[in-house]
């Protein structure tokens, strides 16, 4: 990360501090608008499926965090609740709300502390810094939250924030483009069925072992569409993901369009001993290049295996 975040303790009141290298109304708006805070709210490996936000004084924003990361042991699959008052607005200079642990219906947790949060955006030479000063009832409250971890966390989250950033400005312009790929040892007809043929996309078309791919349509044509409905294996979630093809040559390339505008690139490429999978695609601004080249990476692995696999 490009800024490190600087961590402030006195008494009952802790300090974040920060600068991102983003316009001051683009930082404000990623605190104040949901499509932002689905983004990035939340430590590394959490997400946001909750998120209603009424941003005037007075309003409420009530909000929840779910663990999605399977390597944090027994987080995964928890779900952290809030809720916070909005007190003060300023645009785009200044936000103070108290926060409150709560549960879904919007109940405040008693046995928890709150905190009167206040966000002030400063502009610097090189964006904007943030002051995100929060206030606790006593030194004890305090000292319940960094004990449960609060500045490990809140500095994911602020990575998070920066990434997404990032993102957006990036997004203003040309797409990113990523690419990955692998060498699968076996015959061009057999790599290219493979990843063609609706019957075995549904047997290698997924990034672990707890998802799979339920249904694949493949019109393979130049202005033909495809798609694969992809869930998770205990049916918590599931997305098509789907688009149509821009060039088709047979055992050698595939150019499409994804349903959301970005482009994709596959070269098959005759390497001794196999063929050279070469796959490259338009970056989303929602998550960070380099988790979407792991799944992208994870997926083509997946299809190696299976190919190869085949007698």
């Amino acid at each position: 990360m490009s800024n490190q975040t600087v961590t402030t303790v006195e008494e009952k009141v802790l300090v974040f501090e920060r600068n991102f290298k983003a316009p001051r109304e683009l930082v404000f708006e990623a605190f104040s608008k949901a499509e932002h805070l689905k983004h990035w709210w939340g430590p590394k490996g959490w997400t946001l499926p909750v998120c209603h936000i009424d941003f005037r004084v007075g309003g409420v924003w009530h909000y929840c965090m779910k663990c999605e990361d399977r390597n944090q042991g027994d987080f995964y699959g928890m779900e952290s609740w809030g809720k916070a008052i909005y007190d003060e607005i300023e645009m785009p200079e200044k936000i103070a709300y108290t926060d409150y642990f709560s549960d879904a219906e919007g109940n405040l947790a008693d046995n928890m502390p709150s905190t009167l949060c206040t966000l002030t955006f400063i502009e610097v030479e090189d964006g904007t810094k943030i002051i995100n000063r929060a206030e606790y009832a006593t030194a004890e409250g305090l000292k319940q939250v960094l004990e449960m971890g609060m500045v490990e966390g809140f500095t994911q989250t602020w990575n998070r924030l920066e990434e997404h950033l990032e993102a957006v400005q990036k997004s203003s312009g040309s797409p990113e483009r990523v690419t990955v790929e692998a060498i699968v040892h076996a015959p061009v007809d057999q790599v290219w069925s493979c990843w063609t043929e609706p019957e075995h996309i549904k047997k290698w078309n997924a990034a672990s072992d707890d998802w799979h791919t339920t249904r694949a349509e493949n019109d393979l044509s130049t202005g033909g569409k495809f798609m694969s409905r992809m869930e998770a294996k205990d049916g918590s979630f599931g997305f098509d993901f789907g688009g149509v093809y821009d060039e088709v040559r047979l055992n050698e390339y595939i150019a499409y369009t994804m349903d959301d505008g970005r482009k994709v690139e596959i070269v098959f490429e005759a390497q001794e001993g196999g063929i050279k999978v070469i796959e490259t695609f338009d970056a989303e601004t929602t998550n960070s290049i380099e988790m979407q080249r792991g799944g992208w990476n994870a997926i083509l692995g997946s299809f190696k295996t299976y190919a190869e696999g085949l007698k």
